[in-house]
């Protein structure tokens, strides 16, 4: 009979990579930021946001203290209920591919997506930390990609979901935020 389990005195490497390989191996946090803010071989590609962070321990003064509704026309909490701070950072979005199905069904209509301007991916860096209460206010740029001074709101996008994708060592490589368009 065969024993499949290791005995006491044997030693098992679980490990894929062996102590010490880290060498030549990629760091996702330096390329990442390489790749938004530009070093001396490559342009910067990141755009300047507006991250409005709901503050969800404090409510916002358009609730109502007997029933907790909010307010539809608040303009302070954008009709979340939160008390939001803005921070700016620099990040980078792609437009989202969608494909056509029937909502009743879950039948696909079509054998290709289309690119829907409404939705989009933001990515931020490690150290950013949104959640999906959060806002991502679009700002103006010039055709250089420099911030428009005054700053300018073009468009407002709600975070829907927040993906953490990990490094080899189970550290957060960056933010990917999952939006969808708001009207404003």
């Amino acid at each position: 009979m065969v024993n499949f389990y290791p005995s006491a005195t044997m030693t098992v490497n679980n490990s894929m990579f062996p102590q010490g390989s880290t060498q030549g191996e990629i760091v996702l946090r330096d390329e990442f930021h390489r790749f938004i803010f530009g070093d001396a071989d490559n342009p910067p590609r990141g755009n300047w946001i507006i991250l409005r962070r709901a503050n969800t321990t404090q409510l916002c003064s358009c609730i109502n203290p007997q029933t907790l509704e909010k307010s539809a026309g608040c303009t302070k909490c954008s009709k979340e209920g939160y008390v939001f701070y803005d921070e700016i950072f620099k990040t980078y979005y792609s437009q989202a591919m969608v494909r056509q199905f029937d909502p009743r069904s879950q039948e696909v209509l079509a054998d290709i997506s289309i690119l829907n301007p409404d939705i989009r991916k933001y990515y931020f860096e490690y150290t950013v930390r949104p959640t999906d209460k959060d806002l991502i206010v679009m700002l103006r740029h010039d055709d250089e990609g420099n911030l428009v001074r005054p700053i300018i709101k073009e468009s407002i996008y709600d975070i829907t979901r927040v993906v953490d994708p990990r490094d080899i060592n189970g550290r957060i490589a960056y933010y990917e935020c999952h939006t969808e368009k708001e009207e404003i």
